[in-house]
């Protein structure tokens, strides 16, 4: 098999992305990883070891949300966060000064609703704060980095 493409990170939107011989080596690493699972080989290589894998969709996809936590898994990867719309929204606000209250505001909704998807993010990050929730959620680059220095701990009573 052949060892694991090296390259600086970078974000998978589309096949465009990757030129001919990136996309080649890509599916020639996959057929001889799944060659090796079907042989009953154990993972000589686990790629995305320590590694979590955010998911983010225009619309909700059982079957590739399923798929793709099947694949990080078997990579070594230990999670996978996905995110829905209106939780992304409301990230994205957590990294500013802004309280609960008026995030509510903005996103027209009710206090309760922003604390109750504030909680899901929590979980899904795996995170008990607010600033630890952006502060992942930018390791993750699912929010600007440059939102970090305003994020402060709220409680959710903030």
């Amino acid at each position: 098999m052949n060892a694991p493409v090296q390259a600086a990170p970078r974000h998978f939107l589309g096949l465009l992305d990757l030129s001919t011989a990136e996309l080649r080596r890509i599916l020639d690493l996959a057929a001889a990883m799944k060659k090796a699972r079907v042989k009953g080989a154990p993972s000589i290589t686990r790629p995305l070891a320590g590694k979590t894998l955010a998911m983010i969709f225009d619309r909700p996809s059982t079957r590739t949300r399923v798929s793709f936590d099947i694949g990080m898994r078997e990579l070594g990867g230990e999670h996978t966060a996905l995110l829905t719309e209106a939780e992304l929204r409301v990230l994205a606000l957590l990294a500013t000064h802004l309280t609960l209250a008026e995030i509510a505001e903005r996103n027209y909704v009710s206090r309760a609703t922003v604390k109750t998807q504030a909680i899901s993010i929590y979980r899904k990050l795996e995170v008990t704060k607010r600033a630890q929730a952006v502060t992942r959620a930018i390791q993750l680059g699912m929010i600007d980095a440059a939102a970090e220095p305003r994020a402060r701990d709220f409680d959710l009573s903030g």
